[in-house]
């Protein structure tokens, strides 16, 4: 868990900067930096995307999980934990929407990857902490450009990090003996997509709601795991 504890003191750490020194950015500086970061964003999904070997099978779980995620009203209620954060805690706070969509678009930037599985993986099963430690770097440094533009709500992300990193990493023992390659190909090229969508997002070309997309993830472990059963039907 210690690993887990850094990466979110970075994001703390990161937006606390961001929202001191982004006063002092300029508004065309921001914009082309923003735009830089949904640019590489996107890059990072298309290189993980291609990892996935049966694209047909991760279209399904999209498909469905997107169905679950809009009947359950996921991203709704992300941003209404968002919204409430912000009326708790930010009395300044000057867009209505800011602060809850910083933390909604932070907690999928830095929840949503490769790194986030893997590195929650070697930090449980091997007790080994480099990869989180890189990504505490990235996500430190990406909490200082977003909290610039989207406030204080970037911060809150930690509280994403810590739930979701803390249960793969704490949960990484009792998963050990059913981690395939095909299990890790599988999520990053179905995490890959969801980075992609950030990607759009970030750069202001297209509004997905990426978190109803996000039980999908659990549906390609499902399907990566049962790969015995259906390999004759998808190869």
């Amino acid at each position: 868990m210690l690993a887990v504890l850094i990466n979110a003191f970075t994001v703390i750490i990161g937006t606390v900067l961001g929202v001191v020194i982004g006063p002092h950015v300029k508004e065309e500086l921001k914009k082309l930096i923003m735009a830089a970061i949904g640019l590489t964003t996107l890059l990072i999904g298309l290189k993980m995307g291609m990892e996935g070997q049966y694209l047909l099978g991760i279209l399904g779980c999209l498909l469905l999980g997107g169905v679950l995620g809009h009947w359950g009203r996921l991203e709704d209620r992300i941003l209404g934990f968002g919204h409430f954060l912000r009326r708790r805690f930010a009395t300044n706070e000057g867009s209505d929407g800011k602060f809850a969509h910083g933390f909604l678009n932070a907690s999928l930037l830095f929840c949503v990857g490769a790194m986030t599985i893997l590195g929650s993986l070697q930090a449980g099963i091997e007790g080994k902490y480099d990869i989180i430690l890189i990504k505490s770097v990235m996500d430190g440094f990406m909490a200082f450009i977003m909290a610039s533009t989207l406030g204080a709500g970037v911060g809150f992300s930690a509280i994403s990090i810590l739930l979701y990193q803390g249960a793969l990493t704490l949960g990484a023992g009792f998963l050990q003996p059913w981690i395939t390659p095909l299990l890790k190909t599988e999520i990053n090229g179905l995490g890959g997509i969801l980075v992609m969508a950030i990607g759009l997002e970030l750069l202001e070309l297209k509004k997905i709601k990426t978190a109803e997309l996000l039980p999908s993830l659990i549906l390609v472990v499902i399907f990566a795991l049962t790969q015995p059963w259906w390999s004759g039907f998808f190869s």
